[in-house]
C-alpha cells in the first residue's frame, strides 16, 4: 500500500500546536479535507521521521492498529513567525510525516480510572496490548512504559490500542544502529495498566502459546520481505541511503541473534510479571 502524498491548505494558528514535551506536532488541514497530526523535519537527515515512518508501516505489517498515516508537504507560507517558541518555519522544507486525526481516540490512562469488569470485557482484543509490548521489544522502543504510555485505544470499535509517537526506537539512536534489551520496568509489561488488564493465568497461558511465537516470527518475516519496498518510499528530501539502511537493518532487527534474544526477554518479562516478588 502506497503513503499517500498530501499538502496543507490553511495557515496554522496557535490551537493548531499539540503540546507535548517532546516534538510538539501540529494539527493540520490536508487538500484531502481530512485533519492530520504532523511532524516535521527539524534537521537535515532527520532520524526521528525515519523512526516514526518505520515504526508505522511495520505495525501495519504485524496487523496492528496504526492510524492511517501520510507524507504531507506544508509550505513554510503556512506556518506564521511566532506560532510557537519551539517551531520556526523553516523547519517545513522538507516532507513532514503524519498520522490521520482521529476525535474517538482516547487516552490509555484513562484505563486506570476505575475501569469496570464490563469494560474490561469490551477490550476485544486485548492481546493486542501484549504483542505491541513484544514489538516494543524488538525495536527497542525506550518511550513506551509506565511514565509515558504513547498509547490511545479507540472508544468506537472494541476499544482497540492504538500505539503512538515512535521517534525513540532503536533506543532512541539511528535506525540499524546495535540494539539493548529494554528491561521489564521499560516496557508496558512493568506498567499499572498491564496489571489491570491481565491475570497471571492469562499472561502464563499467552506466554506458553507456541502460536504466539509463531506469528512472532511471521511477523518479523513480513517486515523483511518487504523492507526494500518500504525504505524506498522514502520521501528523497529525507537523504537516507536506502540500500545501506537495508543492509544495517538485516543486521539488526533482523538478525536471528536479536529475536532470539527479543523473545527470551519477553518470555522471561511475562514470568516475572506472573511470579513478583
Amino acid at each position: 500500500m502506497k503513503v499517500p502524498k498530501l499538502h496543507s491548505i490553511t495557515n496554522l494558528r496557535p490551537e493548531d500546536v499539540i503540546p507535548t514535551n517532546g516534538s510538539t506536532p501540529v494539527v493540520v488541514l490536508c487538500d484531502d479535507l481530512e485533519y492530520w497530526v504532523v511532524k516535521y523535519p527539524k534537521r537535515n537527515r532527520d532520524f526521528d521521521l525515519v523512526k516514526e515512518y518505520l515504526g508505522a508501516v511495520f505495525l501495519r505489517e504485524w496487523g496492528l492498529p496504526i492510524p492511517e498515516f501520510a507524507f504531507v508537504n506544508v509550505p513554510m507560507s503556512h506556518v506564521p513567525m511566532g506560532l510557537h517558541p519551539r517551531i520556526q518555519p523553516y523547519f517545513f522544507q522538507g516532507t513532514c510525516f503524519a498520522l490521520k486525526y482521529e476525535r474517538h481516540f482516547d487516552e490509555v490512562t484513562k484505563l486506570l480510572e476505575g475501569m469496570s469488569d464490563y469494560q474490561k470485557s469490551q477490550l476485544v482484543q486485548k492481546e493486542e496490548f501484549l504483542e505491541i509490548a513484544l514489538f516494543d521489544l524488538w525495536l527497542g522502543n525506550e518511550d513506551r512504559n509506565e511514565n509515558n504510555y504513547n498509547l490511545l485505544y479507540d472508544i468506537s470499535g472494541g476499544y482497540r490500542f492504538i500505539p503512538i509517537d515512535h521517534q525513540a526506537l532503536f533506543n532512541n539512536g539511528i535506525p540499524g544502529s546495535k540494539l539493548s534489551l529494554l528491561t521489564e520496568n521499560e516496557s508496558l509489561i512493568g506498567t499499572p495498566v498491564f496489571r489491570k488488564l491481565f491475570s497471571r493465568k492469562e499472561v502464563s497461558k499467552f506466554g506458553s502459546n507456541a502460536a504466539v511465537k509463531n506469528k512472532f516470527y511471521f511477523c518479523v518475516r513480513k517486515c523483511f520481505d518487504s523492507l526494500e519496498a518500504i525504505v524506498e518510499e522514502m520521501p528523497e528530501d529525507w537523504q537516507i541511503e536506502s540500500g545501506r539502511l537495508v543492509e544495517d537493518l538485516g543486521q539488526t532487527i533482523f538478525h536471528e541473534s536479536w529475536l532470539k534474544e527479543v523473545w527470551n526477554n519477553f518470555i522471561e518479562y511475562l514470568q516475572i510479571a506472573t511470579n513478583p516478588s
